[in-house]
C-alpha cells in the first residue's frame, strides 16, 4: 500500500466537469491503491514539499500564460516534490518545433511550415484547404482551418495573431474527417490502448470538447511499431510516465500528427485497466526514485 504518499494532480482553475469525468477513473485507481490525492490549481502558489508527486493532468489553460506555467514548474521541480512529466520533457514538448526534430530524425510528420503569411501558405502545400496554428496551443485554441477562397477573410486577423504568437501551417489531412485520428496511448513506455477520433459533421477538429465521435479501437502492428520508434528517439531526465502518440493517415502512408506528453486526455473511460496500469506505472516511478521502498 501506499498510503503515505501525497499526489498533485495538477488542473486548471475552472476545470471543466467533462475533465473531472475523464480523469475519475485514475483517482479512484489512486485512492484503492491508498495514495493521498489531491487536485491542486497550477497557477496557484503552493507549497509542493508538502507532496511527493505532482502530475500534471488538466492543465488546459496554459498556452496564454505558458511562461508562468513553466515557472510553476519549475518550482516544483526545485522542491522535494517530483514531476511527471518531467520538466525537461515539457520545455521540448511545449512548442510544436518539436515536430522539426523529430522530422529530422526521420520521423514522418504531418506536412508542416513556419507560418508566414496566408498566401505563402497556400504556395507551400498543393491543396484548397490549410489549418494554422500557434506553436505553443492546447484543445485547438487560436487554430483555424481556412480555404482558398477565405484567404481575404483571414488575413487581418492572422496578421495580428502572429504578431504575438508563432504560428505554423499544415495541409488539411482529409482523412481526419473521413477516417479519424488515431491516438495510441503509452504508460512507462508500455502500449495501454487506443481510440480514434473522428470529428463531428461539418468540423475539423478531433478534441472531444468540440464535438468529435471518439471509440476504442485495436489498432495494427505497424502503428505500435510506428509509435515506438518515435518514443525512443527521446530521452529525458526521468522516464516518461504516459505519452499520447497522435497519428494519421496521408497519401504516403501514417504521419505524426502530434506526440503529446504535457498534459494529454487519456481517454481511461475507454479502456477498463488503463486506469490500472497507469497507477502501476506511477508506482513503478516511485520507487525508482526512493518514495517506494515496498509495495
Amino acid at each position: 500500500m501506499s498510503e503515505k504518499l501525497k499526489i498533485a494532480l495538477l488542473t486548471m482553475k475552472d476545470q471543466t466537469q467533462e475533465a473531472i469525468n475523464g480523469e475519475k477513473p485514475l483517482v479512484y485507481a489512486l485512492k484503492e491503491e491508498g495514495f493521498q490525492v489531491e487536485w491542486v490549481i497550477w497557477s496557484e502558489e503552493t507549497d509542493w514539499n508538502k507532496f511527493d508527486l505532482a502530475i500534471v493532468r488538466t492543465t488546459w489553460d496554459y498556452q496564454d500564460h505558458f511562461e508562468h506555467f513553466v515557472t510553476q514548474l519549475e518550482k516544483i521541480e526545485e522542491s522535494s516534490c517530483i514531476l511527471f512529466n518531467s520538466l525537461d520533457c515539457i520545455r521540448w514538448n511545449i512548442d510544436k518545433h518539436y515536430l522539426f526534430e523529430l522530422q529530422k530524425s526521420g520521423v514522418s510528420i504531418v506536412p508542416t511550415k513556419s507560418y508566414e503569411n496566408l498566401d505563402f501558405a497556400f504556395s507551400s502545400f498543393d491543396c484548397k484547404e490549410v489549418v494554422v496554428k500557434p506553436t505553443i496551443s492546447a484543445s485547438a485554441y487560436d487554430t483555424f482551418l481556412i480555404h482558398k477562397d477565405e484567404v481575404h477573410d483571414y488575413k487581418e486577423r492572422l496578421s495580428e495573431l502572429a504578431k504575438k504568437k508563432t504560428m505554423i501551417v499544415q495541409p488539411k489531412i482529409e482523412a481526419i474527417t473521413t477516417e479519424g485520428e488515431y491516438s495510441l496511448h503509452y504508460f512507462g513506455g508500455e502500449f495501454s490502448h487506443a481510440v480514434l477520433k473522428k470529428p463531428k459533421s461539418g468540423d475539423f477538429r478531433s478534441q472531444e470538447e468540440y464535438g468529435s465521435y471518439i471509440k476504442a479501437v485495436d489498432v495494427d502492428e505497424a502503428l505500435t511499431e510506428m509509435s515506438e520508434e518515435i518514443l525512443n528517439l527521446i530521452e529525458f531526465e526521468r522516464e516518461l510516465l504516459f505519452a499520447r502518440v497522435d497519428l494519421v493517415r496521408t497519401d504516403d502512408g501514417f504521419a505524426l500528427m502530434e506526440l503529446e506528453l504535457i498534459e494529454p486526455c487519456l481517454y481511461l473511460t475507454f479502456d477498463d485497466r488503463a486506469s490500472d496500469r497507469l497507477v502501476e506505472k506511477i508506482k513503478d516511478l516511485a520507487k525508482s526514485e526512493g518514495l517506494l521502498n515496498t509495495l
